[in-house]
């Protein structure tokens, strides 16, 4: 259960960073979509796992 605390962890400092980030366009828009990507994976292997334990 620790490693998922240190996710959540990480996860807070991530929105922090993009909470208080100028983001432009060009290379900040590329590096949104990535975040956009690696973020909708993340939420389905949580989903998957989530629904799968419910079973």
């Amino acid at each position: 259960m620790s490693q998922l605390k240190d996710a959540v962890k990480m996860l807070e400092e991530i929105e922090r960073i993009i909470k208080n980030s100028d983001i432009k366009e060009g290379d900040d828009g590329k590096v949104l979509e990535e975040i956009l990507l690696r973020n909708m994976n993340i939420e389905a292997e949580i989903y998957a796992r989530y629904f799968k334990k419910q079973e």
